[in-house]
């Protein structure tokens, strides 16, 4: 299990950041993150823990940049319950990682993917 640090802006005002880690289980993505002001960090949210099941995520991509770290962008199928994630764009997450992150967050996207894979293959059993 790779835990992958990552922070995001927050698509509305650009006023607010969320800093926190996400990480896959077998049964969908976990995180923990925190917002706080962009400008001096000095407010912070209280502690924020998400659970998104695989049965409300579409597609997971780790996209590699040449100079930072990247980004990981999580399409959702379904908001319902996603109501805690302060920084969702519309259906999407995207958490820009820092490049020390690159291993993880390899680790991350194959083995969400191969989670995901196998929720869905599950799903068409019980068909």
């Amino acid at each position: 299990m790779a835990k992958v640090q990552f922070k995001t802006d927050d698509p509305k005002l650009g006023l607010t950041q969320a800093i926190g880690f996400i990480w896959e289980e077998r049964d969908g993505l976990h995180m923990e993150y925190q917002v706080s002001d962009n400008i001096l960090n000095v407010l912070k949210s209280d502690l924020k823990d998400v659970f998104i099941p695989y049965s409300k995520v579409a597609n997971i991509v780790y996209k590699k940049s040449w100079f930072g770290g990247g980004k990981i962008i999580v399409s959702l199928s379904s908001l319902k319950g996603l109501d805690k994630i302060m920084f969702l764009e519309t259906t999407t997450l995207k958490m820009s990682v820092k490049r020390d992150q690159k291993a993880n967050c390899l680790e991350f996207e194959a083995n969400a993917n191969l989670s995901l894979s196998t929720y869905r293959v599950n799903e068409l059993d019980d068909m």
